[in-house]
């Protein structure tokens, strides 16, 4: 037998991706953020790479990005094939391998997005990309158990994870009869349209105290979705990504109505409450100290033959006497 790594076959990589996360750890320890990080550069040679690592959903949106982006160039890259096959006499008809299609790759698709950001001046990068997550949710159908969610092709997302995405997404039921489907329901959103700009022109951003981001806002249910949570304007808030993932990883506590000025309650992972920042106010001339008035410099030219300095000898280290 052959010594070294051993390689996986498809049937267990598949079957470890229906396994639960583990859940059964100590309560006091913090809990795990998940790692952003982007690193680039060029190793030895003349070659660029990059190392990526991003939440789950995160990292959906780029994968669905990559391959719209994939199939578009080999589209062109066959369209450009007929047009010569047509310019040459040939058949436009058949696979690719017949109409001398180059191949198109995850390379490829990388290097066309930059190409695609760059002249469009990255348009549209501060909008969220809502549909880019596809995620399969199960709902509980006895008691005790609880609800289970897959990513498309992917694995089986943690509980923090799973209410993250729902707070704010598109359902589509399906109906089944003794494990097989059926039917397919119509699309709904969580978070109706019209209630959606309703809330973001209520808060005009994150509602967490010091926070002043309008960037991603996300609409999250302060009584969970899950647990039958109302979707109304008191029980929806604005929250930016950061402190919508915070508050679902046990980091962010946020209870109270939306509807009031001050109905919402933050507070960190100890319980401590996170007060609003005050508002500065303008002092009253009554309440400016009194102090001597500033005697600056009197701005005569420095005359450098005036100016002498002693040199010193270096002062040297002594031994102590025996």
């Amino acid at each position: 037998m052959r010594a070294g790594r051993q390689r996986h076959g498809p049937k267990i990589v598949a079957a470890t991706r229906q396994y639960g996360f583990d859940t059964d750890r100590d309560d006091d320890a913090p809990p795990r953020v998940p790692v952003r990080s982007v690193a680039f550069g060029h190793d030895d040679g003349d070659q660029w790479r990059a190392s990526i690592r991003l939440p789950a959903d995160e990292g959906a949106i780029v994968e669905q990005a990559l391959r719209e982006t994939r199939d578009r160039l080999h589209t062109a890259a066959r369209t450009a094939a007929r047009d010569r096959a047509e310019a040459e006499g040939r058949s436009t008809a058949g696979t690719d391998r017949e109409l001398g299609v180059e191949k198109v790759t995850f390379a490829d698709a990388v290097v066309g997005m930059a190409h695609s950001v760059l002249a469009h001046d990255a348009e549209g990068a501060e909008v969220a990309s809502r549909p880019g997550v596809l995620v399969h949710l199960q709902a509980p159908v006895g008691d005790g158990e609880a609800w289970r969610a897959e990513m498309h092709m992917g694995p089986t997302l943690p509980d923090t994870l799973r209410r993250y995405l729902l707070c704010d997404a598109d359902i589509s039921v399906v109906w089944e009869t003794d494990g097989h489907p059926v039917q397919v329901g119509r699309t709904h959103r969580i978070v109706p349209r019209r209630i959606r700009r309703l809330i973001e022109h209520r808060d005009g951003g994150c509602r967490v105290p010091g926070c002043d981001s309008t960037l991603w806002v996300q609409v999250h249910h302060i009584i969970h979705w899950e647990d039958d949570g109302e979707t109304v304007t008191w029980n929806l808030i604005c929250l930016c990504g950061r402190h919508h993932r915070m508050h679902h990883m046990g980091l962010l506590g946020i209870t109270g109505n939306a509807d009031l000025p001050d109905g919402v309650v933050f507070t960190d992972r100890h319980g401590r409450r996170i007060r609003p920042a005050g508002h500065p106010t303008r002092p009253t001339p009554e309440a400016m100290p009194v102090v001597d008035p500033y005697d600056g410099p009197t701005g005569e030219r420095l005359q450098k033959k005036w100016v002498s300095f002693d040199r010193r000898p270096p002062t040297r280290h002594r031994e102590p006497a025996a």
